[in-house]
């Protein structure tokens, strides 16, 4: 049922429509003088569209970390085994253990448009939220 809201098409089209939303509601203050603000109110579907994209990247990496820690976890230590020490065991393990650090970084590190757009979308609502009246008083 909620698979829908996981796909790249949903994320891209309530982003796009959160970022309608927001421009038409600033057109709405500048042409029409009012108290309302309603361009400081599109700040927080601002934020809302860039956790949501946020959302979905993190939904798409998750298969693929479950898949890599079955991997992992399916094998059966050979001291479990009553095999005793396995210093090729060991050494593949502090293997394992040493590269994990750089590639969690590489994971969090690496630049995806997606993900980019997300934090940007993400400070530019809460700017427009926190002070996007304050640029429509000075018309007043």
């Amino acid at each position: 049922m909620f698979q829908v809201f996981k796909t790249e098409w949903f994320s891209i089209l309530f982003s796009l429509t959160i970022i309608s939303i927001s421009i038409a509601s600033a057109g709405y203050d500048l042409y029409s003088p009012n108290e309302t603000y309603w361009f400081q109110r599109s700040g927080a579907l601002v934020v809302l569209a860039g956790v949501e994209l946020q959302y979905s990247a993190i939904t798409a990496l998750w298969p693929k970390n479950l898949e890599r820690v079955a991997e992992s976890s399916g094998r059966t230590s050979p001291m479990v085994a009553g095999q005793g020490f396995d210093i090729r065991g060991l050494a593949d393990g502090a293997e394992r253990t040493r590269t994990f650090a750089p590639r969690v970084h590489d994971t969090v590190s690496r630049g995806r448009c997606k993900e980019t757009f997300a934090v940007g979308l993400i400070v530019v609502g809460t700017i427009i939220w926190g002070y996007g009246d304050l640029s429509f008083k000075s018309w007043s």
